[in-house]
């Protein structure tokens, strides 16, 4: 497990373009009430966008600084992205944001250790690494409580090659323990810190499975067929699970929902499927697809009435120009899913997005919108 869980990390903090410098802002572009901002960088050629607080006004994830020498974790306001540090030639990725958007979690390399650890950052404190099991492996902060206090992640025992999943409080760091394995990873979050979702090895270590933790348990989701199945993301209420599974044969992974006691599968473009974000209630889900016939990933919007539709064909029945965007994946929701977080291809350079749908009465207009999509698609 800490090998994926290694080169996830690695994939995300370490990626690196050749390509031209753009501006740091771009202004909205909106029809019809809803909008897509360019969310810029910090100075360099490339960002990602993470997650999105519950109001949907501020984001956090990473971008590459000026002069494309180093990566960074930032947080995005309408005043812009503030990098978050914190000195040159480190690395760092914000993943999780609190409700309000004023903490965010993440990891960092710093310049004087090759260990990757995790960080809470506020205005106050700044970027303070969080706790470790006592191990030397990396660890990583990827899901806090809308209050930021309570943060799920990942982290190594002491003397142990494999990662446990992990909570930190007030208290200090929890192990939440495995399915029966020896490493676990945790990820999401829900919004009290009362339950967090991830995935663990199971007996003899040859499969790993989603998983919900609460304070009595950790509960085996299983799979939609296949032999392993990942949680990446948790509703608010702590009620519905998101991820991926490999199906029946193992020849297919697709985006699952998991709540109350069963695992659906919520399908895909044509391809393989993941599941990244779901809003406070567990209605909206979204992540990335890839299209029938192409190797390209896609943004995805799912809600049960509608399925799963490309927003890259969605939006534009709500009036937004994506002139020049490709929307490549969908890692985070507002809690009301009106706002959505994500990067994607924006004239052949990969930056960071943020959508924002009309509001109130967002499930309405998504779900008439998103059926005229499907029917058009059938």
């Amino acid at each position: 497990m800490f090998t994926m869980s290694y080169v996830s990390f690695v994939r995300n903090a370490l990626f690196t373009l050749s390509t031209c410098v753009l501006g740091l802002m771009v202004l909205p572009v909106t029809r019809g009430g809803a909008t897509i901002t360019n969310l810029g960088t910090l100075g360099g050629t490339y960002s990602r966008a993470y997650a999105v607080s519950n109001d949907g006004l501020v984001v956090t994830g990473q971008s590459r600084t000026s002069g494309d020498t180093d990566l960074h974790a930032f947080r995005w306001t309408s005043m812009g992205m503030q990098d978050l540090g914190p000195t040159a030639r480190s690395t760092s990725v914000g993943y999780g944001l609190s409700g309000d958007g004023s903490v965010v979690v993440g990891a960092i390399r710093p310049t004087t250790s090759s260990q990757i650890r995790g960080f809470r950052w506020n205005e106050s404190n700044g970027m303070k690494d969080l706790p470790t099991l006592g191990g030397t492996g990396a660890s990583g902060g990827y899901g806090v409580s809308s209050d930021g206090s309570i943060v799920a992640g990942l982290s190594f025992q002491a003397g142990s090659q494999f990662s446990r999943a992990a909570r930190w409080t007030s208290a200090g760091i929890e192990d939440l323990g495995t399915l029966g394995g020896a490493s676990a990873y945790g990820y999401g979050i829900s919004s009290d810190g009362s339950a967090v979702t991830g995935w663990s090895s199971t007996v003899g270590n040859a499969k790993s499975h989603a998983f919900r933790w609460t304070t009595s348990r950790m509960q085996d989701l299983g799979t939609l067929g296949g032999t392993s199945s990942f949680g990446y993301a948790i509703s608010g209420d702590g009620s519905a699970v998101v991820g991926d599974s490999y199906t029946t044969g193992d020849k297919l992974v697709h985006a699952f929902r998991w709540s109350g006691s069963e695992m659906h599968d919520i399908g895909s473009l044509g391809g393989f499927s993941k599941a990244l974000a779901v809003n406070a209630d567990g209605s909206i889900v979204a992540g990335f697809s890839n299209p029938t016939g192409t190797f390209e990933n896609h943004a995805f919007m799912w809600t049960e009435s509608s399925g799963m539709v490309d927003l890259n064909t969605f939006l534009p029945t709500l009036g937004v120009d994506l002139s020049g965007w490709t929307l490549t994946e969908a890692s985070g929701l507002s809690a009301d899913g009106s706002a959505i977080t994500g990067y994607g291809a924006f004239n052949g350079q990969e930056m960071a997005f943020l959508v924002k749908l009309p509001a109130p009465g967002v499930m309405p207009i998504l779900v008439a919108s998103l059926l005229v999509v499907n029917r058009r698609r059938r």
